[in-house]
């Protein structure tokens, strides 16, 4: 359970609880199968202004043989807690990946502008 301490103040990114590590951003890439294009994810995130993919500052693009992908932004305190924590909102979402790549922030490259 997230328990904030108000007295924290802004010295860091939040703890999970006394003793846990500290949260870490990850950078998240979704690829998705034929099924699901770019145009599908960009409706259905456009459509709903309270979709939880929205949390992680999606960035929607096509990869070089097509597929559809979404770039994340996840918080986590370690690589296992981001990727089941963008595998259980893209469950939820109705989307099925055909590939997930989790790197932490720092050695993140944006995919090439199509």
């Amino acid at each position: 359970m997230y328990s904030h301490d108000p007295t924290a103040g802004e010295s860091g990114p939040p703890r999970l609880s006394p003793g846990a590590p500290e949260l870490r951003t990850f950078a998240v890439r979704v690829v998705f199968d034929d099924l699901v294009s770019d145009e599908d994810l960009c409706l259905d995130l456009d459509q709903n202004s309270h979709h939880q993919l929205l949390e992680f500052e999606p960035a929607v693009t096509t990869t070089s043989e097509g597929h559809a992908e979404v770039s994340l932004s996840v918080p986590g305190s370690d690589v296992w807690s981001s990727l089941l924590t963008v595998m259980a909102v893209i469950h939820q979402s109705g989307y099925h990946p055909a590939a997930v790549h989790v790197v932490t922030q720092a050695a993140f490259r944006p995919p090439a502008a199509a």
